[in-house]
């Protein structure tokens, strides 16, 4: 009777896991059909659902790693960049690309303002990433011990992420569209490695100018965007870089007045 108890109490808790770590894979379902449809040609769609059955089942994989720690550490990695990835394209309902997965990095300083802007979405996509960090980390079921099995358990997702990450690099960051966020997040941040170890960038050295002792005897013009704000310079701002431009000495009238407007203009450039 004890027995079968048991063993009712971990069928539950086996399907609780599995449900937990399929809810975040099943709910870009019509993402995966979209991206299905668009390969046009056979052998596109094929390798695309290849990908796309790799990705799903190394998570599933990694759910069912018996060491704890590792099953931990896949779970803390995958819900946060489930969570960035979600929180991402609810936001601006578009795809990531590398070139916006970099631009994200790089306005890492505004993350605080935009989590504030965007709290509901990023609240939903923390939810999510909760679910798959509970699933993943839920100990999974008791079963005999198999070394072989044991190690397709921690080499799935780690193996299936370099190689969509092959993928990505032969065409340029692209050919990932229709994956699992949490994957297509680890192979950018993989790109992103690989980008700065060949980078040949040199170090950055002070800039040398020569000083002069007499006090120039020629105007500095600006030629300002119409994105620019102009209060970024002395125009409706003390707190601007100075330009001098409503000091017009020498300048005809007309002159002056033209160029004023065209700074006025630029400052209500947003």
């Amino acid at each position: 009777m004890k027995v079968g108890r048991l063993s009712s109490a971990v069928l539950r808790t086996a399907v609780l896991k599995i449900a937990l770590v399929a809810i975040p894979l099943l709910l870009p379902l019509a993402a995966y059909i979209g991206r299905f449809t668009q390969m046009g040609a056979l052998p596109m769609r094929l390798a695309y659902a290849v990908m796309l059955a790799l990705c799903v089942a190394s998570t599933l994989a990694a759910a069912f790693v018996r060491n704890p720690f590792v099953r931990a550490g896949f779970a803390v990695v995958f819900a946060t960049f489930l969570t960035f990835w979600t929180a991402y394209e609810a936001t601006l309902r578009t795809f990531m690309t590398y070139e916006a997965f970099l631009a994200m990095l790089h306005a890492r300083a505004f993350m605080a303002e935009a989590v504030r802007q965007f709290s509901s979405q990023v609240f939903s996509s923390a939810i999510l990433g909760l679910t798959l960090l509970i699933g993943i980390s839920m100990p999974p079921p008791p079963r005999t011990r198999r070394p072989v099995m044991e190690t397709l358990t921690w080499l799935s997702a780690p193996l299936v992420i370099t190689a969509i990450t092959m993928v990505a690099y032969s065409r340029s960051g692209d050919g990932l569209k229709g994956l699992p966020g949490h994957d297509v997040t680890a192979a950018y941040l993989i790109l992103l490695g690989i980008e700065i170890s060949h980078s040949e960038a040199a170090p950055r050295e002070p800039v040398k100018l020569a000083s002069i002792t007499r006090k120039p005897d020629y105007d500095v013009i600006l030629i300002v965007d119409e994105s620019v704000r102009g209060d970024f310079l002395d125009v409706g701002s003390s707190s601007g870089v100075i330009s001098a431009s409503n000091r017009h000495s020498g300048l005809p009238a007309r002159r002056a007045a033209r160029s004023q407007t065209a700074f006025m203009t630029a400052a209500r450039a947003r």
